[in-house]
């Protein structure tokens, strides 16, 4: 009890928000993205939405960071994410398989035991690759001084963000920030914010200004590109340099919220372990297609405010239908212990591979 007390205490709320938030922002751009939600709207407001919605993954991605850097690293954990991801694929699949013709194979089903594979889901693929250097990323950052820290993150995201324009791409390119190698960058950023970046110190006005400039930047320079074609930098991909502060600028303002109502804070809590299932669920592959892509091109035909607010409304419908679901399956897996079966069958491993090792080293 003592230490569930220590846990809570000092658990920081508002990166659980900022999940939740995150992930509702993805399921916007996806309508955008996937829907072409805004494909009739004036470019000026199709660019602004874009500019905020655009924030979702960079955020998402920097409280892994923020989270994972500083607590025992237990591998059973992208385990029980491996699982989570071909239990919804099987039910997902069987459904259409069942119900829709000439959508689904029954190869399809074989495919949902194999979620790294025919690109399923990007950003999936690319944190399982993450997980297994995170031990490396905390170990190296946890012999840097404050100062080299701040070094690494400033060398980061010059190279792979700043200098990351068209004639630059060959050298300096993460592919837009779908990929392995940008999620590590902003591992590394949350994790440094996390143990060296005093937010208390920021006022909430600066922060607010600074996000807002950001953002604003991102939108500039967006009808700039559209305009003239000129640079990268008004381009919607996630290594935007003003896409990249903006994300971080968020996660600052995120990190100024307390929430002391234990009741408020257990229902945040409960949700944020939810979001990845959101992700899953809304972005699979058939569900995609079956009720996503173009299906919302419609929006734009609406009133500027009319298309906000219904494009709003129906990410917010789909955001808690799948939060509904995921929580059976999280229902479920707590009733079979998956987690508690995962984490001994990990650590079976584990022990066999450093016994292993042991003997080849010693010989």
């Amino acid at each position: 009890m003592k230490n569930q007390t220590t846990i809570s205490q000092n658990r920081n709320y508002g990166i659980d928000l900022l999940k939740i938030t995150a992930m509702f922002l993805i399921v916007c751009w996806h309508l955008i993205y996937h829907g072409n939600a805004l494909q009739f709207t004036d470019t000026r407001i199709s660019s602004l939405l874009q500019s905020f919605f655009i924030l979702g993954v960079n955020s998402f991605a920097l409280t892994s960071g923020y989270v994972l850097s500083d607590i025992k690293y237990k591998p059973h954990r992208i385990v029980v994410h491996w699982l989570q991801v071909v239990v919804l694929c099987i039910i997902i699949t069987s459904y259409f398989l069942i119900f829709s013709q000439n959508v689904v194979w029954k190869e399809d089903l074989i495919y949902c035991f194999m979620p790294l594979t025919k690109d399923k889901y990007w950003y999936f693929s690319a944190y399982f690759i993450l997980y297994l250097f995170i031990p490396f990323y905390n170990i190296l950052l946890n012999n840097l001084s404050k100062k080299q820290s701040y070094l690494l993150v400033i060398l980061l995201i010059i190279i792979f963000s700043l200098f990351n324009f068209k004639f630059l791409g060959r050298y300096f390119s993460v592919s837009g920030g779908y990929n392995t190698l940008w999620l590590s960058v902003l591992y590394i950023i949350g994790a440094v914010i996390k143990k060296h970046f005093c937010v208390q110190k920021l006022k909430i006005k600066f922060l607010l200004l600074a996000f807002f400039i950001a953002v604003s930047t991102t939108f500039l320079s967006s009808i700039i590109q559209y305009e003239y074609k000129i640079l990268k930098i008004g381009s919607f991909d996630n290594d935007n340099i003003t896409i990249l502060l903006s994300s971080i600028f968020l996660m600052l303002i995120f990190l100024k919220i307390n929430i002391r109502n234990s009741i408020i804070a257990k229902i945040i809590t409960k949700i944020s372990t939810l979001t990845f299932g959101v992700y899953l669920i809304h972005d699979n592959y058939f569900i995609r297609i079956q009720f996503i892509l173009n299906r919302f091109a419609w929006l734009g035909e609406l009133s500027p405010v009319m298309n906000i607010l219904e494009l709003l409304g129906i990410a917010l419908v789909i955001f808690v239908t799948c939060l509904m679901i995921d929580y059976v399956r999280a229902f479920l897996f707590e009733v079979f212990k998956v987690n508690f079966l995962c984490e001994k069958l990990c650590g079976f491993f584990v022990r066999k591979i450093r016994l292993l090792s042991d003997k080849f080293f010693e010989n």
